[in-house]
């Protein structure tokens, strides 16, 4: 249940990102970009999950020479 509630508010906080309102109208394209650039918002974002361990070499891919979370 907790998982579904936090998708719920995930969605719901992005869908109000997205509708950024002016005089009672979306905003989009260059109208949103333009209103971005302007400042005032707060975005919160969180990370992904990542596997609780490192990959081994062998799973790792080819770049990863650290063998960091991807």
């Amino acid at each position: 249940m907790r998982l579904a509630t936090g998708r719920i508010l995930t969605f719901s906080l992005l869908a109000l990102m997205l509708g950024i309102a002016s005089a009672g109208s979306l905003l989009e394209g260059k109208q949103l970009t333009t209103a971005l650039a302007a400042g005032g918002y707060v975005f919160l974002m969180r990370h992904a999950s990542s596997p609780a361990t490192p990959p081994t070499p062998d799973q790792a891919e080819p770049g990863n020479v650290s063998h960091e979370r991807q």
